[in-house]
């Protein structure tokens, strides 16, 4: 079992499920699973903010060239329930094209 930690953020205790390690571990797979999938140069696209974190340790863990870009989405607006509309708060600075998909940067607030 793994100790339990108290967060900064309130005075609840809580659980730790998952160490810092094996997260680190399993970041360091996945970079060798897509890097044996994906010999060439990488382009890959972070959707703001809660992916940045996962991605830039992924980005370390990567062999080879890659280079990133990123998009902030959202459903919420200033509401706490989704609309169920995804709007693009934040396109891609560079078109993305690809032999099944082909994507050209949008205006802020372009519904996806």
């Amino acid at each position: 079992m793994l100790p339990r930690v108290r967060i900064a953020l309130n005075t609840r205790t809580m659980q730790t499920l998952i160490s810092s390690d094996d997260i680190q571990r399993r970041v360091r797979e996945l970079a060798q699973e897509i890097r044996a999938a994906h010999s060439g140069d990488l382009h890959l696209v972070c959707v703001l903010k809660g992916a940045f974190m996962f991605l830039s340790d992924l980005i370390r863990a990567l062999p080879g060239r890659t280079t990133i870009d990123f998009m902030a989405l959202s459903s919420y607006g200033k509401s706490t329930r989704s609309s169920g509309e995804v709007r693009v708060l934040k396109d891609l600075d560079t078109g993305i094209e690809g032999p099944q998909r082909r994507h050209r940067r949008g205006t802020s607030s372009t519904p996806v």
